[in-house]
């Protein structure tokens, strides 16, 4: 018995002949930080860095960006936004 793929086929997403393509999307999420030490020194801010962020997903058409985590000047260790 051939072995069938586990991986979901979006029926919108077949072309004439029975041929379909698989294209998944990928759900992510941003992470941005900015540190106390980094909020002294001229650099990436929040907003910078969610437009690179923002920039990278716009090229891809596989990810969709569902939350955006900030985390300005918290300690990694104690960030609740999970």
């Amino acid at each position: 018995m051939a072995r069938k793929s586990r991986k979901p086929v979006a029926a919108d997403n077949c072309t004439s002949g029975n041929e379909c393509v698989e294209h998944l999307i990928y759900n992510v999420g941003a992470y941005v930080r900015l540190s106390a030490l980094d909020r002294k020194q001229k650099g990436d801010s929040i907003e910078t860095q969610q437009a690179i962020i923002k920039a990278h997903i716009e090229q891809h058409s596989d990810l969709s960006l569902r939350e955006t985590y900030i985390d300005n000047g918290l300690s990694g260790m104690t960030f609740v936004g999970f």
